[in-house]
Parts: structure tokens; sequence; C-alpha cells
């Protein structure tokens, strides 16, 4: 799902970690999608960890990702950010990272976090914020510089 603004100034862009867009979640996607639409923010979302597709091995924890995975993973990430720093120069900004208070509860989603920060920051010269999102909470996390309309 990418919403997009089209008012001819550039697109603010909230990339969205995994976790806060997909099917599995409706009680995040709708509240993110509403929010927005009403502040004329694309939400572009980012490629799923590879350890999020890892079956959980002996005492219940997921198996790390395999070396192949990881390299996917970051191919992936830097395809985004080649994409992003290319918007970037057309004028568009890209606002923060929403993730999961899920992902960042566990060692590996952190570890993806930073992964994407210094992703962003080496590709796009992005220093991104990072807001966590409960689904639960909506987008009560964002902060109200970002929740003010587009005008």
């Amino acid at each position: 799902m990418i919403l997009s603004n089209a008012d001819g100034r550039g697109s603010r862009i909230l990339l969205v970690g995994h976790g806060l867009m997909s099917g599995d979640n409706v009680s995040a996607v709708v509240p993110l999608a509403d929010w927005a639409a009403r502040n004329a923010v694309e939400l572009h979302p980012l490629p799923v960890p590879a350890f999020v597709s890892r079956r959980p091995g002996p005492g219940g924890r997921p198996a790390p990702p395999q070396v192949a995975e990881r390299l996917v993973e970051l191919d992936e990430l830097e395809a985004v950010f080649e994409r992003i720093a290319l918007r970037l120069a057309a004028g568009d900004q890209v606002i923060g990272l929403a993730a999961s208070t899920a992902l960042g509860a566990s060692r590996s989603g952190r570890a993806w976090i930073d992964r994407v920060r210094g992703i962003a920051d080496g590709i796009a010269g992005l220093a991104l914020p990072v807001w966590a999102i409960a689904p639960d909470q909506g987008t009560s996390a964002l902060p109200a510089m970002m929740a003010r309309t587009a005008s």
C-alpha cells in the first residue's frame, strides 16, 4: 500500500517496518493508513526482515538466518534506499521509520532496525528517527510535528 502526496511539492514519506502493514495486523494497518491519508504522507513499506521467515528451532526460538538470506535482505534494503535517494534528490522528504513494538522487542528486530538506519544513512544520507507503534495504540506514538496536516 502506497499513499502519495500529489500536491507538487514533493512527497513526505514514512518508512514502515514489518508488522505494521501486513495483512495479519489489521489493528495497525487501518489507523496508520487513515493517519497517512489525513496528513498527506506516503507510506513506504520496507522488505520483510530475514529473521521473520525463520521457523522456530529448539527451545522455540527462530534459527538465525542463513548467510544467503541475510545477503538477500541487505540487497533488498540497499535497493530501497537507492530509490529513496533518487526521490530525495527530486524533492521528496523522508520523515521517519515506524516500527512495531514487537519488532523492537527482540534482539533480531533491534538489529534489523539498526541495519535499516545504517543503510539509510550510508546510501541516502538519512538520519532516520524511529517511532515504535503498538497495534493497539494506533498512531498516537507519532510525534505531533508529523501529525500536523500538510498545508
